[in-house]
């Protein structure tokens, strides 16, 4: 038998028809997924954008949004406790993680951290917190506090 398959003379079209139909269903079809690689493959991501249920749950994404550190920090901490995260992110990995999903940094005027691109929401209404007057309220025309 292993001298017939290694004989080209005998074998050798019967193989290239055999790559070629091979290749044929490929290009035609892709070589598909396993369920187990696709749902390890999901996993995985999740687990890369730690924030996505924070953000999901508590805020809105946007150019024209904008929150104080303080106020979207200790919206996350309560989040955290009341869905039961044990680690929080915390210290650079918190601003990569904000950085990752769009949004920027800044300072106010007289110093106070800003993140641009995100916003606190209110329940399920998916609109920005209401605000008391001057809680948090950054001035017209984009000058922090």
């Amino acid at each position: 038998m292993k001298a017939t398959i290694i004989d080209p003379v005998q074998t050798g079209a019967a193989i290239l028809a055999w790559a070629v139909e091979g290749c044929a269903r490929w290009l035609a079809n892709g070589l598909g997924e396993p369920k187990a690689v696709m749902q390890a493959t999901a996993a995985y991501r999740k687990s890369q954008e730690p924030l996505t249920d924070f953000v999901a749950d508590c805020c809105v994404l946007g150019p024209g949004y904008g929150v104080s550190a303080t106020r979207l920090r200790e919206k996350y901490e309560a989040w955290c406790k009341s869905e039961g995260v044990k680690h929080p992110l915390a210290g650079r990995a918190w601003g990569a993680a904000l950085r990752a999903l769009g949004c920027t940094d800044s300072r106010g005027a007289g110093g106070a951290r800003w993140w641009d691109g995100i916003e606190v929401v209110v329940g399920d209404a998916r609109t920005p917190d209401e605000r008391q007057p001057g809680e948090d309220n950054p001035p017209p025309f984009g000058d922090r506090p």
